[in-house]
């Protein structure tokens, strides 16, 4: 008979513990700001500064801009979630 539990946890679970350090920290503390300044970027009072009769590259600017900030988040996102972190300190 198989044991799923390894070291105090059960496997594909976090413990309490586990979870409540994910919220905690710097990194937390950057996607949070990045949460933010994305709901800004795409509210209407900043989203209106795109609202011109121009074009970028032959694409109209609005379009262009919302593609631009939202490929951006994603990018930003992906950096801060795949970056190494510091080394942990458990014993």
């Amino acid at each position: 008979m198989e044991h799923n539990v390894h070291h105090g946890l059960v496997r594909g679970h976090r413990t309490r513990d586990e979870e409540t350090k994910v919220f905690k920290g710097l990194g937390a503390q950057r996607l949070l700001a990045l949460f933010v300044g994305g709901w800004l970027l795409f509210s209407f009072p900043l989203l209106g500064l795109w609202d011109r009769d121009a074009t970028l590259l032959g694409i109209p600017l609005f379009p262009a801009a919302l593609f631009i900030i939202w490929a951006l988040l994603i990018a930003i996102s992906a950096w801060l979630m795949e970056r190494p972190g510091p080394p942990s300190q458990e014993d």
